[in-house]
């Protein structure tokens, strides 16, 4: 069960399951994001914006929400 992430084992301390499984949350978000994209994407294909264009808002994008 340590291995697919549902506990944690402490030495000395014992197994303790764990709250979250970070990869399946990980997993999910992925999901979600990659949905979002395609949209975008979408978007920017019918209104001729450039890959490199949309890499430079997401750029710009992210480093406002990591920032701010």
């Amino acid at each position: 069960m340590e291995r697919d992430g549902f506990i944690e084992s402490v030495i000395g301390k014992g197994s303790f399951v764990k709250g979250v499984n970070s990869e399946i949350m990980k997993e999910s978000m992925l999901f979600a994001i990659e949905e979002h994209l395609e949209k975008a994407t979408d978007k920017a294909v019918l209104g001729k914006v450039s890959l490199d264009e949309l890499k430079e808002m997401l750029e710009i994008i992210y480093e406002e929400k990591k920032n701010g």
